[in-house]
């Protein structure tokens, strides 16, 4: 082959930025691969058949960044609700995930479809050839530097980028044993996602709220997110109908997927029931919608004894990048530029390990149509 070719593993936001970085670049040889669930479904971000959007990585899209507002820009065009943060939005934002939000901050939501929205847009956008879905990846070969999938496929690399929760990668690569031994010392928590459908108006004090931190009996907050105030078109009957999402989480160790996962039911029911007990829900509100999701790896915690580091270094030196907010163990990656900076240094240096350099690749703009040329002219390295 003329360049090495590079793979991205995983094509939630941070795989899609680092595609798109590098075909906005014109780097010739890179593949978007992603498995076992709909490219670049945010995180199961969909409408339901109901009418109601269920978007767990539902965050403020902000512009600060001139890269990330471009493609903003390219993809969203005027499809999209603007806000201001407000200042207890961000003082809870800050309560439930311990990252600084600035009040009065400018952001954006997609009009409708929600992260999803965002993320299926910037798939379409990219070079259709080199996006491809495969089965269920089993292993990491190191010795041929090939990606071994649950049909017997195999899939050769000389840079990979990885998107996937760095314990899961881990566990793909059996022969780094020394690896597995420092990968076993990471923490995260897991998620419960319990989204709620209520008929009505909400209560007086939080029709202008989009974010909001509820206690919990840890000492802690869970955090909401009003979906219905990110975007009117979340709900099937806007000003007859709203929705908040409630996100809790447990602690576990990062290798385990069955800790605490107790009954749905009675998630659900603990979470509507505190919900009423705080005045989120008015007493006499009729719930017509309800789901709840467990996400096993859901944030990771504090990195013990600077063991992230050390899996990335000797990750590294094989050829693999790991990114993302999973990818590189980082519970601040929460917020979608966030998310997508990290994709591009993740193609960044991915360039660099493939020997290609990627600002001179970027000399001429690939043959794009009009709208990814206005993506194109936001790029800055």
């Amino acid at each position: 082959m003329d360049r090495p070719r590079i793979l991205i593993v995983g094509a939630g936001a941070t795989g899609l930025a680092a595609a798109w970085a590098l075909d906005a670049a014109g780097v010739a040889d890179w593949t978007l691969v992603d498995c076992e669930r709909p490219l670049s479904d945010g995180r199961a971000s969909a409408v339901d058949r109901a009418g109601f959007l269920y978007d767990p990585a539902a965050r403020p899209f902000y512009r600060d960044d001139a890269t990330f507002a471009a493609i903003l820009d390219a993809v969203l065009g005027c499809e999209h609700v603007e806000h201001t943060l407000a200042r207890r939005d961000a003082r809870d934002l800050e309560r439930c995930e311990g990252c600084g939000a600035v009040p009065g901050s400018r952001y954006w939501f997609p009009r409708s479809g929600g992260t999803g929205a965002f993320l299926r847009g910037v798939r379409a956008r990219l070079s259709a050839n080199r996006v491809e879905r495969h089965a269920r990846l089993v292993g990491v070969d190191l010795a041929h530097r090939a990606l071994v999938f649950s049909d017997g496929e195999v899939l050769q690399f000389d840079v990979l980028v990885s998107t996937l929760p760095l314990p899961r990668l881990v566990a793909l690569l059996p022969q780094m044993t020394e690896v597995a031994c420092i990968a076993a010392r990471l923490r995260c928590d897991a998620a419960h996602v319990v989204s709620v459908g209520i008929e009505g108006a909400p209560p007086q004090d939080l029709r202008d709220r989009a974010f909001a931190a509820l206690s919990n009996d840890r000492g802690g907050f869970d955090a909401l997110t009003f979906l219905s105030h990110l975007s009117p078109a979340n709900v099937p009957s806007p000003g007859r109908q709203w929705s908040v999402l409630v996100e809790s989480r447990e602690t576990l160790r990062a290798t385990s997927s069955v800790v605490g996962r107790g009954e749905t039911r009675s998630m659900v029911q603990q979470t509507v029931d505190r919900l009423v007990e705080a005045d989120v829900i008015p007493a006499e509100s009729a719930i017509v919608n309800l789901r709840h999701d467990r996400i096993a790896l859901g944030a990771p915690l504090d990195d013990p004894g600077g063991a992230v580091a050390e899996i990335l270094t000797r990750l590294d030196a094989h050829g693999i990048v790991s990114r993302g907010r999973l990818g590189s163990w980082n519970a601040a990656l929460i917020d979608p530029d966030l998310l997508f900076l990290e994709g591009f240094e993740a193609a960044e240096e991915a360039c660099a390990l493939a020997g290609t350099d990627l600002a001179s690749a970027r000399a001429a703009p690939p043959p794009w149509g009009e709208s990814r040329d206005v993506a194109w002219r936001g790029f800055e390295w």
